[in-house]
């Protein structure tokens, strides 16, 4: 049963039953005026109310189309064929009219409404095409409008003398046709068993920039619900001024013979065939454009910027967007062929090049990418299809993926569906080698019209000979609008699932079976997620990268100026079988990897602050496990690439921290343009324990280092995987503080870090006055404090059983330390490096000249006599208690620090190895007790992390110290030499005390040649012994 006549505000209705069988009960109502005819003085004015009509109305024929050019059949194939085949309606200004289909029965039933505004442009197109023929949506419970509208000329004129006619109202007419056109569906579409407060509105091409429009105007009311955008997902547009239009209106005016300073009311009595040219090729350029677009009037279109809009009046709607994949080209495009085609794997290559920047080399694009010169077209229109484009054209499916999920994280309610329809129409024998022959054509531009309205129908056309696989799909599709349309979501019974660009970057593929996607799970998806968020500078929640094991996603600084990844897994988790073992490369793993938040930190006892080591020098926010084999990445959002890398490796005593301290945050460092990595390493027992059973089962016949042996595999996976962060893995600098000290010292004479890192800083400690113990030594405690356990039992004890055991960390076991430091550079085994290293004055606790509390002038006497033996009667005489002993003692020790950074500089400077600069810091920092330049106080300065949880106590000259020591330390980092403009001038120490004293006036410092010959004789003297006996 159909629905009859219809009685509407303006007059009633009646239309033309279907004639087919299967869709019987639907009626199609064409040529229903919702305005009365833009002529005359209407013509270039809003639309008005239509005339109302007595009796009943007859709807059974198409109205007219608007007046536009005639498009040249020449290179305009395959449309003229699939859609302009029939006689097409003749042409008037009188367009404004409806067609509606609809299969209810009853004004009472309550249907979706689907609103369709055709293609073309905004200057070309009707309402009454073929392939988007209503019937088999109405016949799954859709009432279908089809709008016609003024385009070209007749819709969208702007002239400075209609703005001084009519105002804000004097531009956009056609876009105003569009609202009148929602306002009579509102208030009529009851009648035709429609809901008014369920309206969906959808276009391709040129209908996207329709609906993207009007659904993002304030004069839509929140009366659409939902979106459907094919072709072209219209967000990233910026409209034109009334001026900048107006200026191309009047060229045009001019090409055709019209003066464009006539009056407006000389202009509205012209017929409308002479504000035409008679013909317009498709592709080519025969004058200026015709008038057709939608300019920012400040009314209907409230910003210049369409994601502005969209964000204020459409975050409400659902969308569901997509791409075709045989219109897309890298490089522009054309509506037939769809663009420039590439017919060579150099021709792609260098287009790739362009178009990717940095990204082509972070990608490795060439071995990424197979082309060759038979499949370059291909190739190149699937990775446009995917998102590798310019900004002119189709823009590739990712754009619609970032959409999703850029509305999903601003919680807009809106849901956003996405698609690729890659399926190829079929075509005849006679079409190969023709502009119709479907290697070419691929999936056209409009070709996903048949299959999304199901208007395919046997000898409809006449050129395409469908095959039941292609009416299978057309059935499929057709309902997943449908679901769309009536619920927002286009899942159903019996269809596969669509996952939501929402969720997870979710889009599906509309191929010869339709198959779901989520994530961002391979390198080329993260390559052109790159692309597309750096060339449409989409303000995406988060960064993400693709690396070797998969792709993962961190997280922004507040300004978004540096992307930040934490917790990445460097290597597999050393639990189970893994304990006591080197570490293995990371598993790989599908989706998308959370990087925003620390991973754990190493086994160990929980910290809490203590003396001068306030919250800031703890981990935080970081869980203690086993599994704490992972490193974080800070690089600043400027777009360069080949930046300087700094490695840090967090102290602790080999028992304790993390790099999760909020003094190791890499922010300030990564917006100097550096890129910053932290990282985690076993500690303790479980990072050096050394025993004979482990020793046996290993392939190097060593144990203990293990913590070692993870720093180095952070330093391969940084030199692997650093390109995807911007960073040159030529140019990696290792820094450390106090444990991390000794671990820069432990990798620069390692032969297994050689060529990972080019650079070296070294603050708290040095090992050129330790020794370390030899794997014996290691194994026979590892003996003491565990027995004669087996591999196996030693595995399975407890991770928490084994913090604080007593055992050996860096040790000499002939494998990855083969020497100790000074040995090994000495023998001239090291790696070659440039080196910064420091100390503070506070690290004199190191060597026991700290906190010496010494009052009268006996204790300090004792004190020297039992340090300097032999030596004390000259240090005495050199540093005289007099009356205040403390004083002495405290620049004894400030220059015994400076000869212990000295003898470094000796030590390499015999060898001939790089530069070195020494450094001391003396400044005291600030806080609620003066401990002076305490072990660990220059780290905040070199990072430029001056914790708010000091607030209040930090000074001026604090911020103007970490300005210095941070800049020494960017400029080492980058050149290997601190210096820099504005800087004051850091010496390389060449064995001449030159010293940089880090304090707020501080400056190159020595010391006397009498006390220089002093410190050369106590160090030449000084047994070079571990710092405590291991064995005792």
């Amino acid at each position: 049963m159909s629905i009859g006549i219809v009685e509407t505000k303006y007059g009633k209705l009646r239309g033309e039953e279907a004639r087919e069988k299967r869709y019987e009960g639907i009626t199609y109502f064409k040529g229903v005026p919702y305005a009365a005819p833009p002529v005359g003085n209407l013509r270039w004015r809003p639309p008005e109310d239509p005339v109302c009509w007595e009796g009943v109305r007859e709807c059974t024929q198409y109205a007219r189309r608007c007046p536009q050019p005639i498009l040249s059949a020449i290179n305009f194939e395959p449309f003229q064929s699939d859609f302009y085949y029939q006689s097409r309606p003749e042409m008037s200004e009188d367009c404004l009219y409806l067609n509606i289909a609809t299969g209810a029965a009853s004004a009472q039933e309550r249907r979706p409404v689907f609103m369709w505004f055709h293609g073309g442009g905004l200057s070309f197109g009707e309402s009454g095409e073929v392939e988007f023929d209503p019937g088999e949506l109405a016949r799954k419970g859709v009432v279908v409008v089809s709008v016609g509208q003024r385009l070209n000329i007749f819709g969208f004129l702007t002239l400075p003398c209609l703005w001084e006619e009519q105002g804000e109202n004097g531009c956009n007419f056609g876009l105003m046709d569009e609202v009148k056109a929602l306002d009579w569906v509102y208030e009529n579409i009851a009648a035709f068993g429609g809901d008014p407060e369920n309206i969906t509105i959808g276009g391709q091409s040129g209908g996207t920039i329709k609906t993207g429009a009007l659904a993002a105007s304030p004069a839509q009311k929140g009366r659409v619900k939902r979106v459907i955008q094919q072709s072209m997902l219209c967000w990233i547009t910026s409209f034109p001024t009334r001026e900048e239009e107006a200026e191309k209106a009047q060229k045009y005016l001019e090409s055709i013979g019209i003066d464009p300073g006539l009056p407006v009311e000389k202009l509205r009595k012209l017929p409308y065939s002479a504000l035409l040219r008679k013909s317009q090729v498709v592709g080519s350029d025969n004058g200026p454009r015709l008038p057709g677009s939608i300019v920012y009037d400040k009314a209907l279109v409230p910003f210049a910027d369409m994601r502005e809009s969209v964000e204020k009046y459409a975050s409400q709607c659902d969308y569901l967007t997509g791409i075709n994949y045989g219109e897309c080209r890298m490089w522009g495009f054309e509506p037939g062929g769809g663009g420039p085609i590439l017919t060579s794997a150099k021709e792609v290559y260098q287009t790739a090049k362009q178009l990717l920047g940095g990204l082509y080399d972070k990608y490795d694009f060439e071995h990424l990418i197979q082309v060759t010169d038979e499949n370059a077209d291909h190739i190149s229109r699937r990775l446009a299809a995917e998102g590798l484009t310019s900004k002119m054209g189709f823009r590739g499916v990712m754009l619609d993926r970032c959409f999703g999920m850029l509305r999903a994280e601003k919680q807009n309610k809106g849901r956003n569906f996405c698609y690729l329809f890659s399926h190829i129409t079929p075509d005849r024998p006679e079409d190969k080698g023709t502009p119709r022959d479907a290697k070419r054509l691929l999936s056209w531009h409009s070709s996903e019209l048949w299959y999304t309205f199901a208007s395919l129908r046997p000898g409809v056309p006449p050129c395409r000979p469908w095959t039941e696989a292609d009416f299978v799909l057309a059935d499929q599709i057709s309902s997943y609008w449908a679901n769309f349309i009536k619920t927002g979501d286009p899942n159903g019974e019996g269809l596969p699932v669509w996952p939501s660009s929402g969720d997870d970057f979710g889009w599906m593929e509309l191929a010869d079976t339709p198959k779901g996607h989520r994530g961002i799970r391979t390198k080329r998806e993260a390559m052109l997620y790159d692309h597309v968020v750096k060339l449409f500078d989409l303000p995406m929640p988060y960064p993400m990268t693709e690396i070797e094991s998969g792709t993962i996603r961190g997280c922004y600084n507040e300004d978004k100026s540096v992307s930040i990844f934490k917790g990445i897994p460097y290597a597999t988790s050393p639990t189970g079988k893994l304990r006591f073992t080197a570490p293995q490369p990371a598993e790989h793993w599908d989706g998308i990897l959370p990087c925003e938040k620390w991973g754990y930190s190493a086994v160990q006892n929980e910290q809490r602050p203590f003396f001068c080591w306030s919250e800031e020098f703890m981990i935080e926010d970081s869980e203690r496990n086993e599994d704490c084999l992972n490193l974080n990445v800070w690089t600043g959002n400027d777009g360069g690439d080949n930046k300087k890398v700094l490695v840090y490796i967090h102290g602790g005593g080999f028992t304790s921290g993390g790099a999760s301290c909020e003094v190791y945050d890499g922010e300030y460092l990564a917006q100097q343009g550096i890129v910053y990595v932290s990282l985690n390493y076993r500690l303790g027992a479980l990072g050096f324990l050394a025993h004979p059973a482990l020793s046996a089962e290993a392939d190097s016949k060593t144990s203990g280092n293990y913590g070692i042996l993870d720093q180095i595999a952070a330093l391969k996976w940084v030199r692997r995987n650093i390109k995807q962060f911007g960073g040159d893995p030529e140019c990696v600098t290792i820094m450390g503080q106090s444990a991390g000290a000794a671990s820069v010292d432990a990798l620069i004479g390692s032969p297994l870090a050689a060529g990972l890192f080019h650079r070296a800083v070294s603050l708290s400690l040095t090992s050129v006055i330790y020794a370390f113990p030899s794997g014996e030594t290691a194994e026979r405690i590892g003996i003491k404090e565990f027995g004669d356990r087996t591999a196996e039992q030693l595995r399975e004890i407890p991770a928490e059983e084994l913090i604080g055991r007593p055992v050996p960390n860096l040790t000499v076991d002939g494998y990855v330390i083969k020497d100790g430091y000074a040995d090994a550079i000495r023998k001239k085994e090291a790696n070659p490096v440039d080196l910064m290293v420091g100390l503070t004055l506070g690290d004199g606790a190191l060597f026991n000249l700290m906190q010496m509390n010494a009052r009268i002038g006996e204790e300090y006497e004792e004190f020297v006599r039992q340090t300097f033996g032999p030596l004390a009667d000259e240090c005495l005489a050199l540093y005289p208690p007099g009356e205040s002993p403390n004083a002495a003692g405290m620049q004894l020790q400030k220059d015994f620090l400076m000869a212990v950074l000295n003898q470094v500089a000796v030590l390499r400077q015999n060898s001939g190895y790089g530069r070195t600069y020494t450094c001391l810091f003396t400044h005291s920092m600030p806080g609620k007790a003066d401990y002076g330049a305490f072990h660990t106080a220059d780290v905040p300065y070199f990072t430029h992390r001056l914790s708010a949880r000091r607030e209040g106590y930090w000074k001026e000259e604090d911020v103007r110290l970490a300005d210095r020591m941070a800049g020494y330390l960017v400029n080492f980092v980058k050149t290997g030499d601190p210096n820099g403009s504005n800087l004051t001038e850091w010496k390389a120490n060449r064995g001449d005390f030159e010293v940089m004293e880090l304090e707020e006036n501080g400056g190159m410092i020595t010391v006397s040649r009498e006390k220089q010959q002093l410190f050369r004789e106590y160090l030449d003297t000084l047994q070079i012994n571990p710092a405590v006996n291991l064995e005792a």
